[in-house]
């Protein structure tokens, strides 16, 4: 509990955040048993990327519930790749870093990371993510009615009719 609350209040003042992921080749007896990355704030850049592979993501919660084992099958077989993916580019975290190495982290994660650890990654880019701070951004920008916007001073019932000529 009290390594959980210094995780979120580290990420809540926009420190690094980390995750252990555990070595499994010959060299791990070389150095340390674990391979630390770290998640930083992400970049509005960073969260475009993220934003296309989340909305591809396939979840149907009917399903889920007719046929629970079946269809959690079927969702790790669709979404799994996705997922290592999305920790990939949270971890990467820059244009040229997420351009070069996306493909070869996304592998090594996909091989290393297990359901744990997934749920953790999970955790950690959803609140790193900030959806609610961006769409109190969107909402406090396009305040309606716009203080800019042309006023009306006619209503369209008030027209004389067209006489056609």
């Amino acid at each position: 509990p009290v390594a959980a609350e210094r995780k979120q209040a580290e990420s809540l003042l926009g420190l690094a955040v980390h995750l252990d992921v555990d070595r499994k080749s010959i060299f791990k007896r070389i150095g340390k048993p674990t391979r630390r990355f770290y998640f930083r704030p992400l970049l509005p850049g960073t969260l475009i990327y993220l934003c296309r592979e989340f909305v591809q993501m396939e979840f149907d919660e009917s399903k889920l519930q007719a046929d629970p084992v079946g269809e959690s099958k079927r969702l790790m077989s669709v979404n799994l790749h996705r997922l290592a993916k999305i920790a990939a580019l949270a971890i990467l975290n820059s244009k040229w870093k997420i351009r070069l190495f996306t493909p070869f982290l996304t592998n090594y994660l996909l091989w290393r990371l297990d359901s744990k650890k997934l749920l953790q990654l999970t955790m950690l880019i959803n609140e790193q993510s900030n959806l609610a701070d961006f769409t109190n951004s969107i909402r406090f920008l396009s305040i309606q009615p716009r203080v800019t916007a042309p006023a009306r001073i006619e209503k369209t019932g008030d027209l004389p009719a067209s006489t056609g000529k």
